[in-house]
């Protein structure tokens, strides 16, 4: 942007100086165009006028953009009277004004007084001075508006050079503004007036035809509203938020830069190494699984064979069940109580009537069996602090039944490890 706003051609000659060291390719591109058209170092003294950009006419561009829409006549008939109304209120407001320079114009001023107290004006001549601020000197004339900076020719505004030397003297700034910014030169734009016009039906009528409005061609796209953007403007996807155009990406995960973290691979590495945990996770709780549990003191076989869930129910012997045959080739065995034990419940008639009997299937027990009906129940009695399946052990009131299903969860196998078998009731 500094070789655009350069007023002399020095200036402008080491500003593109920097920008070819910088980017080569934005300097080939300013090369190729004629500096005329877009430096000030090259703009003539008759305009007054140093703007580099089309605001002017994009702000009139938005102006109309309702009535571009219409017909020809009614297009200009709208113009028109936004014209019309816009004079109107631009004569009223200078005919108020009562200074000589124009508001925006003072504030210019102002703002270039507060900065000429840094240069230090030397009187050559009459109106000729020398302007020195550490190793840069211009050199100023109040008598033909001159600065060797070309601001002031530029704009017809006195520059900050032009100030110093003005104030040095005692003058004031208003009569070294260019005439174009006075009151005076404001209300001559404005004194004409558009006049008021009536409808169409009181148009004077012409012996010449009417003009028709062409033929409508319906676009097969949306009608275009907002301008092309030329070369070098940056598309703006929304006036309210800005654009993120050029920003580096950066990772809220990793903290890398490049992607986001719906790209990151982070995750997908996690992911993997999560899958592998689980799964290794799954086949150790199987293995816990298979393996049942030991009572507190008891000691743990090691086997080939995958050993069954064992659950526990409570059961009394009836009187109409037949006595097993590990029961009855006992001498040793005890005699049972004939009260019921605490922490029991009440048996019924038959197995078939207990409330749900939980059950999980084993291989075949190689004791032999009195009868193929009943199932083949290992005792387990209250003294013994390991799990057996001999047949030498006297039936307890508490037995472990093989059945077709695992029914217990891994949890309450651990628990019935920690207690005693006379507590497993209360599980």
């Amino acid at each position: 942007m500094g070789c655009a706003k350069a007023t002399h051609w020095r200036d402008w000659k080491r500003n593109m100086a920097e920008l070819k060291a910088m980017n080569q390719e934005a300097f080939r591109y300013l090369n190729a165009i004629p500096p005329r058209y877009w430096s000030r170092s090259r703009f003539t003294y008759n305009s007054k006028v140093d703007t580099l950009v089309n605001n002017m006419s994009e702000s009139f561009n938005v102006a109309i953009v309702d009535a571009r829409e219409k017909p020809i006549v009614i297009m200009l008939e709208e113009i028109r009277v936004k014209l019309m109304t816009r004079w109107a209120e631009n004569r009223d407001l200078a005919q108020k004004y009562s200074e000589t320079i124009l508001s925006r114009i003072r504030i210019k001023l102002e703002r270039r007084s507060r900065s000429a107290g840094e240069w230090r004006p030397y009187w050559s001549a009459a109106q000729k001075y020398e302007v020195v601020n550490g190793l840069d000197k211009f050199a100023v004339d109040l008598g033909s508006y001159k600065c060797s900076c070309r601001r002031w020719q530029l704009s017809g505004i006195p520059c900050v050079h032009a100030i110093s030397c003005i104030k040095f003297k005692g003058l004031g700034l208003e009569p070294y503004v260019a005439d174009c910014y006075k009151r005076e030169a404001y209300l001559r734009c404005y004194e004409a007036v558009i006049h008021p016009l009536n409808g169409p039906d009181l148009w004077e009528i012409t012996p010449h035809p009417d003009v028709m409005p062409p033929l409508y061609r319906r676009p097969s796209h949306r009608p275009v509203k907002k301008r092309k953007p030329s070369v070098g403007d940056e598309e703006q996807s929304s006036h309210t938020h800005m654009s993120r155009k050029g920003e580096k990406q950066r990772c809220s995960i990793c903290s890398s830069v490049g992607h986001n973290k719906s790209r990151c691979p982070k995750p997908i590495e996690n992911k993997a190494q999560n899958s592998k945990k689980l799964s290794k996770g799954k086949q150790n709780r199987g293995s816990n699984n298979l393996q049942p549990p030991a009572a507190k003191g008891g000691k743990k076989t090691a086997s080939t064979q995958p050993t069954p869930k064992l659950t526990v129910k409570r059961k009394v012997a009836s009187a109409t069940q037949p006595p097993n045959s590990a029961q009855s080739n006992s001498a040793t065995q005890q005699k049972r109580p004939r009260g019921r034990p605490k922490g029991t419940t009440k048996s019924t008639s038959s197995a078939q009537h207990d409330p749900q009997p939980k059950r999980i299937s084993s291989p075949k027990s190689s004791a032999p069996s009195t009868s193929s009906s009943q199932p083949k129940i290992t005792s387990l009695p209250v003294s013994q602090p390991s799990l057996t399946t001999a047949s030498s052990q006297p039936t307890g009131h508490f037995s472990v039944s093989l059945s077709g299903g695992p029914h217990l969860s891994p949890r309450k196998l651990k628990l019935m490890a920690k207690l005693l078998p006379k507590k497993w009731g209360l599980l």
